[in-house]
Parts: structure tokens; sequence; C-alpha cells
């Protein structure tokens, strides 16, 4: 990802890997700069116009707003024909009065602009006659996250909105260009220096050689590189020629590597932490049916019990129904027993049982009931 503007003192040194999004900008310009006036607006720390210079310029302003950025230009960067401000477009008039440019580029500077039509044409009238003008953008949509509240780009631009924008000032643009990651493979001499070569400090940056002519292959739909997902935008007014350039550092087959093994490994363990996970949930989904299962079991079970209970109360209340009607049967019988033993045809008839009991030879009967009639005599 392209880094906001300027890095100071004491910050992070340059990197080999993002170096090459800051330089490639700048090398478009290289084939024509030479014995030309530039105004490097938005110039950082001024390692880009370190290099205008070292590519054949005759003079190049650097300006930018922030003093600190200007503070290392002039220490890293300065030298014979480049000159550092501090200030913005607006403010350029007060120390570029009456100054005209032959090449005027502006890198990162119009997302942070608050009026872009205005700054536009501050450029517009900074530029002489015939004058190449080179307006680069970030894709911010890209290059920032939606939740990133840090930034301090006032707008994202689409590429159709920087594109409208920038020619609705500077009318149709030569050429446009889109800022596209390389990928790709090349000889260089055994021995070469810059392989060599360290960036002990920000003096590395701009210290750059050409090395050979680039070889663009066709790309491929799942990485080909378009305006929607490109890293940076840049429009190209006044000049004759195509403009391209392409910014490399070497690295060794291991630094290329490294990265891609880790993102497989880091792969192989989300795959097997899906499986893991896909297995798990396998489990919690076999236990949720066997809870399921055993809950039916165990409701049906209640049903049983409850249909159980509500027999036993009936066949109990049948019970009772029937041992109350045998009572009453049984009072009933007693209370007719007792009264034909009370009533009159019953003593008038004794005799003839009794005789009856004699003659079946029942004497035992007999002396029981001559007991039972004194008992009730004497009573």
């Amino acid at each position: 990802m392209i880094e906001e503007k300027p890095q100071v003192d004491g910050a992070a040194p340059p990197n080999a890997t993002q170096a090459p999004e800051r330089l490639a900008g700048y090398a478009v310009l290289a084939p024509f700069v030479r014995d030309k006036r530039v105004l490097d607006l938005g110039c950082g720390e001024g390692f880009g116009s370190w290099l205008l210079k070292e590519w054949g310029a005759r003079e190049v302003v650097g300006v930018d707003v922030s003093n600190e950025a200007i503070e290392v230009g002039r220490k890293h960067f300065g030298r014979e024909g480049v000159i550092f401000h501090v200030g913005d477009a607006y403010q350029a008039h007060d120390f570029l009065a009456y100054a005209s440019f032959d090449v005027i580029v502006s890198f990162e500077t119009i997302e942070h602009e608050p009026d872009p039509h205005a700054f536009l044409n501050r450029l517009r009238q900074f530029a002489a006659s015939g004058a190449g003008i080179f307006i680069g953008c970030p894709n911010g949509h890209i290059a920032i996250p939606a939740d990133n509240n840090k930034t301090s780009h006032l707008r994202k631009y689409t590429f159709e909105e920087f594109k409208s924008l920038a020619e609705n000032v500077l009318g149709g643009a030569r050429q446009w260009l889109l800022g596209a990651n390389i990928q790709g493979y090349g000889f260089i001499p055994d021995g070469h220096p810059y392989i060599n070569k360290d960036w002990d400090d920000r003096g590395g940056i701009p210290d750059t050689k050409a090395l050979c002519m680039a070889h663009l292959l066709p790309g491929q739909a799942q990485t080909r590189p378009d305006r929607s997902n490109v890293l940076y935008y840049l429009g190209v007014w006044g000049v004759d020629g195509a403009a391209a350039a392409i910014a490399v550092s070497a690295q060794s087959y291991s630094a290329l590597i490294e990265p891609w093994k880790a993102l497989e490994w880091q792969r192989s363990q989300c795959l097997t932490s899906q499986a893991d996970l896909i297995e798990s949930r396998n489990q919690i989904l076999a236990l949720t049916s066997l809870v399921t299962k055993l809950g039916d079991g165990i409701r049906r079970l209640q049903a049983e019990a409850l249909g159980s209970r509500q027999q036993l109360e009936e066949r109990e209340g049948q019970i009772q129904a029937e041992i109350m009607g045998l009572r009453h049967h049984l009072e009933e019988r007693d209370k007719q027993v007792a009264f034909i033993l009370k009533s009159k045809s019953w003593r008038l008839t004794k005799p003839v049982r009794v005789l009856g009991r004699v003659l079946r030879g029942e004497f035992g009967l007999i002396k029981e009931s001559l007991r039972t009639l004194r008992k009730n005599i004497e009573e």
C-alpha cells in the first residue's frame, strides 16, 4: 500500500518492496525533463526532486506544506539546481511570483485539497506555454480501508471521478496511466554494485540506475489490473511520446518465496481448522439429535405414565364403587335377616324348624338354640 506523504527523520528506513511505488511515478517523467524547469508540488522529502535533476532537469523547485519534510529534503536531497520551499499551491505565488515551469508534477496531493478545482487552476497558472503536466492520485478505495478514520485524505476518487475533475480544468489528457504492481523475473549481471548496495539512509532512495528494457507479458483474468483495482492513477498533459515506467528492486528467491510459503501454511492451517470446525459441528449436530430423541422418549414415557395413572385412578374409583355397592348390599341383607328374625311368622315356625333339626340329627344346633333362648329369657 502506498504510504501517505513524507517520511521524516526518526521514521522507519525505506523498504525495497515499497520504494518502487514511490519511484515509478517520477520515473515516468525521466524522458521529459532534460533541460526543463520543473515544479514538484507536494514533493514530500524531496527524493523525487533530486531524481528529476539527476535525469537532466535544468532546475527543480520542490514545494510541500510540511516543514519537517522540507527540512529532511534540504538535508538529504539538496543539491545545486534543486530548491525547496515550505508552502502549498496557494502560497506558492508568494515565493514563485511570475514563475513559469516547463514541467509540473504533483503526486498524492489533490486528494488532500478542499477545493481541487482551484488547486488545478493554480497549477495551470504556473505552466509555461506547452508545458507538460503530470498529476497523480491514489485510488483511495483500494489504498485506504473503509474503517480508517485517521487518513488526511479529504476524498477518495475513482478513476472516472479523477479523470473528469482533471480534464474539466486542464482539458483532455494526452495519456492516462495506471499504477500497477509488477510480478516478474530478470537477469542481472553478477557483481552488479546495486545488488550489494544497502539503503543505510535516505540518500540511497534516489540512487537508481537504468538497467535494461522491460518486456510486458499478457495479463490473466484473475490478476489483470484495471481502473478499479490499481493503486494509482496518473494523467499526462502537454508532452509528446508515450509515457511509461517500471521501477523494480532485485530480491532473492527466498525473499520472494517465503511469504508464499507462509500463505500456503496459513491456508493449510485454515483448511485444517475448517475441517475441525466441520467435525465439531457434525458432533454437535449428532449430540443435538440424540438429545432430541431422548427428550422425545422422556415425553413419551411421561405420557404413558400419565395414561397409566389415569387408568389406575379410574380402576380405583371402580373398586371403591363396587365396595360401596357390596357394603350396601350386605347392609340391606342384614336388615332383611333382622326383619325376618323379629317377625311373628319366624317365631311361630320355630318349633317346626327345631323338629326338622331333630329329624336331621342336628343336636348341636338345637343345644345352641336352647342356650341362646335361655340366655334371652334370663336377660
